[in-house]
């Protein structure tokens, strides 16, 4: 519950000793010196409440460099973050806050649909007598190391009133971002093979 600037004068005048050195009537130098002094703390006390709303990563607008920063971004495959539109760094800075990890395909559309986009993960798997029928593919050696990453719908990025702020595009698709976040997140020696539709 926040104290407005009334309730931090009359605290102060509270606090004050008693006697007649202590003029607090309400056109007096030292009530106006009071006023400036509430109008200060309600101003403080403001800011806090704005600082707690920016601890938030889905509602930061401030922080959101100090967010980045912390989380590491920009990344190395991603380029200048400067690229992407204000919208796109809240949510990319929203899902590595968020994001915990793993080598399942169902983790990949997981982390990419937190951006809004279909993707279709297809693991290449070895050929094995007796498992494997005419036709698969003979994926041996590497090839088991490998998988496929096909965007259903190419992922576009649409100006929105309170998202975007003025200077970002209309429109901008950005088939990197997901390749960034695929390349930042697999294992070192999977490679992944990328089908942008």
């Amino acid at each position: 519950m926040a104290i407005n600037r009334s309730d931090y004068l009359n605290l102060l005048k509270s606090l004050l000793p008693t006697g007649k050195a202590w003029n607090i009537e309400k056109n007096s130098f030292f009530y106006s010196i009071l006023e400036s002094i509430s109008d200060e703390f309600t101003r403080v006390e403001s800011r806090i409440q704005n600082l707690l709303e920016e601890l938030n990563p889905t509602k930061t607008n401030e922080m959101l460099l100090d967010w980045e920063k912390l989380l590491g971004l920009p990344s190395n495959c991603q380029g200048s973050i400067s690229d992407l539109t204000y919208q796109a760094r809240k949510k990319l800075v929203y899902t590595y806050y968020t994001m915990t990890g793993g080598t399942r395909p169902e983790y990949y559309k997981d982390l990419i649909r937190n951006f809004g986009f279909e993707v279709e993960i297809n693991e290449i798997k070895n050929f094995r007598t007796g498992i494997s029928r005419v036709g698969d593919p003979l994926a041996n050696g590497d090839w088991i190391h490998a998988f496929e990453v096909k965007t259903i719908d190419a992922p576009v990025f649409r100006f929105s009133t309170g998202l975007n702020v003025v200077g970002d595009p209309l429109v901008t698709q950005s088939n990197g971002l997901i390749k960034c976040i695929i390349e930042e997140n697999k294992p070192a020696h999977v490679v992944a093979i990328y089908t942008f539709g």
